[in-house]
């Protein structure tokens, strides 16, 4: 979530737990991953409400969208740390996300290219509903 960005503990790799620069791709927090729960949570509720009594069937949906709404976060920091173009600033002496900076191209310091935030975030979502999908079909 955005919300990790405001944690007072600096993030770590979701990787190998290692501090990472805030707003980084692939840097988790427990603030963070608290706010994803209670997201995820949020939308479970609000769709499973949608059944006129409460009982198994609702529990059901509620648990599979929370289930694939946290893989779907997770994924998401899995992959903008691994495959996601991150690239170095001379200037800063810091990564950053972004290809451009003033006008002037930086170097390709991790990733691949042409997966950007953008991307990952819609990697990450349709691997979540099929995650959905699929344990809705098996449960």
């Amino acid at each position: 979530s955005e919300v990790g960005i405001l944690s007072k503990r600096p993030p770590v790799s979701i990787l190998t737990g290692r501090p990472m620069d805030r707003g980084l791709s692939g840097a988790i927090s427990a603030l963070g991953l608290v706010a994803a729960l209670m997201g995820a949570l949020l939308v479970a509720i609000v769709v499973s409400s949608g059944y006129f009594e409460v009982g198994a069937r609702a529990f059901r949906a509620a648990s599979i969208i929370t289930v694939a709404a946290l893989f779907g976060c997770l994924l998401d920091s899995v992959l903008g740390i691994t495959l996601q173009a991150h690239y170095w600033d001379e200037v800063t002496k810091r990564i950053t996300e972004k290809p451009m900076i003033n006008g002037r191209p930086l170097p390709l310091e991790r990733g691949v290219r042409w997966i950007d935030n953008d991307m990952v975030n819609f990697i990450a979502n349709i691997s979540s509903a099929l995650l959905a999908l699929a344990l809705a079909s098996f449960f």
